[in-house]
This record gives C-alpha cells, structure tokens and sequence, in this order.
C-alpha cells in the first residue's frame, strides 16, 4: 500500500496541541524544531573553569595545596577579581573548614597579609563555618546548614574535605558516596549555588580521586593537583560543559604572620601564580627523547620504554604529553620521531 505523500508531509509540532488540551503531555513545552535553537553559552562562576552551579571535586596529595588553592579561589570569587586571568561572578562564599581550623585561619591571615586588597575586597562575603557537616548520616545536618545559610545566598560552597564530610562511611562503596552526593546536590540544587568538594587521590594517583567512581562521574568538573619540585600544576581532567584538558600553575609562598607566646615565628603560606612546568611524566618523557637525540624516537618506542621502566601508569594519553613538549618547543617532530630542542637552538 502506497503511502499518502501528504499523510508524511512536514508539520510544525508546535501546532499540533493548539487549542487540545487533552492531547498535550509533559513534552508538549519540551519539543521544539531544529531552526528554532538559539546560541547557547554556559553561564559560569569562573570563566573556562566552573560552571554557575553544580559540583566540582579537587582532589590532590596532602601537601599539593588543595586548601590553599580552594581558599585563594573563594577569596576571588568573594571580590569578583579575576582568577589567573580568568573572569569571576562574584558573589557569597561559605567554607566548611572540618580539617582544623587552627590551620584555616592562620592561611586565611596569610592572605590578609600578603594579597590584602583582594582580602578587603571579599572578607564581607567570605563566611566560614567551624564543624563538621555530615554528609553521611540520618542526622539534620544538611536541612540544618540550608537553614543557616540560605540568607546569606551562597554563590560557592567548599566542603574541606569528603573524609571528614563523610565520616562513618565508606568512600569505596557506590552506595555510600550516593548518600553524600544526594545530600550535596541538596545543597547546591536548594542554594543555587556551586559546591566545591575536596578530596585524596587513591594509592595509585594514576587511577584518580580516592574511592568510589560515583564522585567523579556525578562531577560537573574534576581538577587533579600534582606537586613537582615546588610547583604544583592543576589540570582539568574533566569538565562536562567546558572545553577540558587544560592546566595552570602555581608555587606555595610562606608568610609570616606573627608571633606565638613565645616569640617564635608563626608561618602559613598562600599561592602565587607560576609559569608552565613540566610534570614527572612529561620529564620521563622528555629524557627518553635526550637519550635518542641522534637518531630520534618514535611514539611506539618511547610506550615500549616506559612500559620496559615499569611505568606503564605513564602510558596512557603520551600523544597529549609529546603535545605539550612540542608547545613548549622541548621537542620537534620530524618524519614520525620525536628529537630533542637544543637551548641554543
């Protein structure tokens, strides 16, 4: 049987319900034509880093700097001033401090003392919170701290860290971090606002954030903090409506921010911006290239050397490393091998 070409022909759906109630569903607002789509931008609360709303999780090794890093983040979106180069809507910031706040308020004199216009700037909209909300339990913790913050209209909220927040839970359980998740888009759902969690890397940092797949995948953004030397580099291992793939750099300063009882000296420490770096891994890779700098090498030998080196955790995205060592004019490539990019040259 032939179908009627105009049974088939084209019609604007947005028609069809017109004055039929009884034919109109939950979709029937939903559908619209492919002509009908307009430029679409992400709203953001930094440009190219964090969206307006929605989860990000920070994880790196005690030492990297996620404290540091995630204070100097809240003290420039509390100011509205730019962070590393990077546009910022401002608005209120709360920072759960779980992790001792001895240590909190002394980097938060640190940046009071060495970054103070940013400081004056923002302390008005900087609001701390000194215990431990429970993420993971059948407490009222989280109506409790909605309830405490919600006139303030948070625009970020850092919960510093998973551990404390999830106490008496399992982080290697998909059931347990659920519970937390659900509880922290509570909070962000509710508030408005962008939650900012920190956290450890597992005992093979390769492998990512300590624990349960659940966070990451359930994170709008991921930033990975690795410590080389004194630098620490960030790196947007994922971002789900931002372009990813991306790093910045920065070094730990100590400050000195006066005296104890007996006169000995009290320090704590803020972040500066730095230079690109290059990474462990980018290094191997780097030196495997300086020792084939006559006859060069190619992609395949230098996975074959670091597989040889026990380094296989180093294997995965070297086209992306061999990229960043060609940007930073460390190498050239040439007939498929990879050579070495003399100083003098």
């Amino acid at each position: 049987m032939k179908v009627d070409e105009i049974s088939v022909k084209p019609r604007d759906i947005n028609t069809i319900f017109e004055g039929i109630e009884s034919k109109r569903t939950k979709f029937s607002n939903k559908i619209f034509r492919a002509d009908q789509v307009q430029i679409s931008s992400t709203k953001y609360l930094i440009k190219n880093w964090f969206g307006y709303e929605g989860l990000s999780l920070v994880y790196g090794s005690s030492g990297a700097g996620k404290t540091l890093l995630a204070l100097d983040l809240g003290f420039h979106v509390a100011s509205g001033v730019e962070w590393f180069g990077n546009r910022v809507n401002r608005g209120n910031v709360v920072y759960i401090m779980s992790e001792g706040t001895n240590v909190s308020h002394n980097r938060i004199k640190a940046i009071e003392i060495k970054k103070n216009e940013l400081f004056s700037e923002g302390a008005h909209y900087f609001h701390c919170l000194n215990d431990i909300v429970a993420l993971y339990s059948d407490s009222n913790d989280t109506l409790d701290f909605l309830k405490t913050v919600k006139h303030c209209f948070p625009r970020l909220v850092v919960i510093d860290t998973l551990a404390m927040a999830m106490s008496g839970g399992d982080e290697n359980r998909t059931q347990d971090i659920g519970i937390v998740l659900k509880n922290m888009k509570k909070i962000q759902q509710e508030l408005g606002c962008h939650v900012m969690v920190l956290h450890h890397p597992g005992k093979d940092e390769s492998r990512g954030a300590r624990g349960s797949s659940a966070l990451h995948a359930a994170s709008d953004t991921v930033l990975e903090l690795k410590k080389s030397k004194d630098v620490v580099c960030v790196r947007a291992v994922k971002q789900r409506d931002m372009e990813g793939d991306k790093e910045l750099n920065f070094k730990i300063e100590k400050v000195v921010i006066g005296e104890d009882e007996d006169g000995d000296e009290v320090s704590s420490a803020i972040i500066q911006k730095s230079g690109p770096t290059l990474g462990t891994k980018q290094e191997d890779i780097l030196n495997i290239i300086l020792s084939h700098k006559d006859n060069g090498i190619s992609q395949t030998q230098i996975l074959s050397r670091l597989s040889d080196e026990g380094k296989t955790s180093f294997q995965s995205n070297v086209s992306r490393d061999l990229a960043k060592l060609e940007e930073r004019k460390c190498i050239h490539k040439l007939n498929n091998s990879y050579f070495p990019i003399s100083k003098n040259q």
